[in-house]
């Protein structure tokens, strides 16, 4: 399963997000003026100028080998379509 995970890491890795999400959201409650609007100004930023990213069903796999059954059926239920290029 490990294969799986590490093919999605490389089309969405959350820890990105959750990084940058933790960034925002520290630089929104330090300083001593600071409030819930300086939060919000700084996730609605964020979401404004959020990294491109795509469904899985918008990537083909090419393999160039077999993988397990329930590897294959992971990555089909994610929604990627699986080719097999036989090298």
């Amino acid at each position: 399963m490990e294969d799986a995970v590490s093919i999605f890491h490389q089309v969405y890795d959350v820890a990105i997000d959750d990084k940058h999400t933790r960034e925002t959201l520290l630089a929104g409650s330090e300083g001593v003026n600071s409030n819930s609007a300086d939060v919000g100004k700084g996730f609605a930023n964020m979401r404004k100028h959020y990294r491109t990213r795509r469904e899985c069903s918008a990537y083909t796999l090419r393999l160039s080998q077999q993988i397990s059954a329930p590897i294959q059926q992971t990555l089909e239920q994610l929604g990627f379509t699986l080719e097999t290029t036989g090298e």
